[in-house]
């Protein structure tokens, strides 16, 4: 009997066993790494979905017949969430939710790759697939393995590192290093759990520098960008005439996302502009002081702020806006402007925002991460509007569907998973040697 030629693996459909983070009504990469699991389902492959019960269960696909749910339990691990839960615990819930996580976690990653190994002994998985973190598994030793996480923690840590003085200056020194020793601790972490993956998948080539630097061989990173749906997000059948600028930021509050730079650039736009509005939605996370100016008067002037709406009413919010900002430091991939530019807006992003390598000429990157700088992108983004709006969005929205479309998002991780069949078992199954002790987590 002959093997099987490089063609016939192709044609093969994959079955595969997933692990990770999905939520269709999601904004976020949950909501990205859904549509990828539901294209791949389409597409015919196999998937067996290992969860936590009652923390990941998209039901949604369950209409696929090669679709497979698995959750799982561990009674002491929810015993222990059952007394913290319902307990006031005001600034420190994060950090306790977050130090219960790390302990219990491995509890279920060793009840999960126990039961992908007894299955695939009975019926061999051809990889596994995680989304959402790196590959917590080492027991299936003879499954390939490709890891699609959420941006590296040296990112985070970096981050803070460029803006410790003004954080020590506005939220005190206790919680900035309470953080930069988070963001070392978990760098740690990773490194350890860096070779049970044969490939990472990353979301901006920004990104896949930062995983490089964390010690992820070049070779075994991947760049691919995350997906939006395109008929949901698309531009406005009739473009509005001239009308007053309105800038939108979407997303998260944290001092990373530079909220405090926007809010002085917005003042100065102003300055020749008082017409313009500026619509900021998202929730404050920690660090709120370094965002104090949100509640400013001094600031407040054409600035309209919501801590959220529904996922719904997203698209419709864009339609709202004529240019996107999002002048976070250090951003794996920014779904807002993603979203954006497929609606036909032009975004204003900063030099580490991977995600403006996907958005050709609908970008505008400023050079540095001043009041100033972002400032004159604002400028340069509401020109183009004004003067070319119908050019502008369609660019913006040809960038998206060369980039952002599921069907290409899909098939470029279709690639790389019937890479890891071909390549992992003749390179070792490991992106570096495995440490000692990768496993004592």
């Amino acid at each position: 009997m002959t093997a099987p030629s490089e063609a016939d693996r192709a044609a093969k459909p994959l079955r595969l066993a997933v692990y990770g983070y999905f939520e269709k009504k999601s904004g976020s990469g949950a909501g990205a790494n859904f549509m990828v699991l539901d294209a791949l389902l389409r597409r015919g492959h196999e998937v067996h979905l290992y969860a936590i019960r009652g923390f990941v269960d998209p039901k949604e696909l369950e209409t696929y017949p090669g679709y497979h749910y698995h959750p799982f339990v561990d009674r002491l691990t929810e015993s222990t969430w059952d007394v913290v839960k319902p307990v006031p615990l005001g600034r420190l819930t994060w950090w306790v939710h977050t130090g219960i996580g790390a302990v219990t976690a491995p509890r279920y990653y060793r009840l999960i790759e126990r039961a992908i190994a007894r299955r695939h002994a009975r019926e061999p998985f051809d990889a596994i697939l995680t989304m959402g973190l790196l590959c917590p598994f080492r027991t299936a030793r003879g499954i390939p393995r490709v890891s699609w996480p959420q941006g590296p923690p040296n990112g985070e840590h970096d981050a803070l590192l460029r803006i410790r003085p003004e954080m020590v200056e506005r939220c005190g020194r206790a919680l900035t290093d309470s953080l930069l020793t988070y963001y070392r601790w978990r760098q740690g972490r990773t490194r350890k759990l860096l070779p049970l993956s044969d490939f990472i998948v990353a979301g901006s080539s920004w990104t896949a520098d930062m995983w490089r630097r964390l010690g992820a061989p070049p070779d075994r990173v991947r760049v691919i960008p995350f997906a939006v749906d395109l008929t949901r997000f698309r531009p406005q059948e009739d473009l509005p005439g001239p009308r007053p600028v309105t800038f939108l930021h979407l997303g998260r509050i944290i001092p990373r996302k530079r909220v405090d730079l926007l809010l002085a650039a917005f003042r100065l736009f102003r300055e020749t502009a008082p017409d313009a509005t500026l619509l900021i939605v998202g929730r404050e996370g920690y660090g709120r002081q370094f965002s104090a100016a949100l509640h400013d008067p001094a600031y407040r002037g054409g600035v309209e702020y919501h801590t959220a709406v529904p996922r719904e009413k997203v698209a419709g919010l864009l339609r709202r806006a004529d240019v996107v900002v999002q002048p976070s430091q250090n951003e794996d991939f920014g779904m807002s402007p993603a979203e954006a530019v497929s609606c036909g807006l032009p975004v204003v992003v900063g030099p580490s925002n991977g995600t403006r390598e996907f958005f050709g000429p609908a970008a505008f990157v400023f050079p540095e991460y001043t009041p100033e700088a972002i400032c004159r992108a604002m400028r340069a983004a509401a020109d183009a509007v004004r003067d070319r709006r119908a050019g502008v969005a369609a660019e913006a929205r040809a960038a998206a569907e060369q980039y952002l479309s599921i069907d290409h998002v899909t098939g470029r991780v279709e690639a790389v998973l019937r890479e890891a069949t071909v390549l992992a078992p003749r390179r070792g199954h490991a992106l570096v040697p495995d440490p000692a002790g990768a496993g004592d987590r």
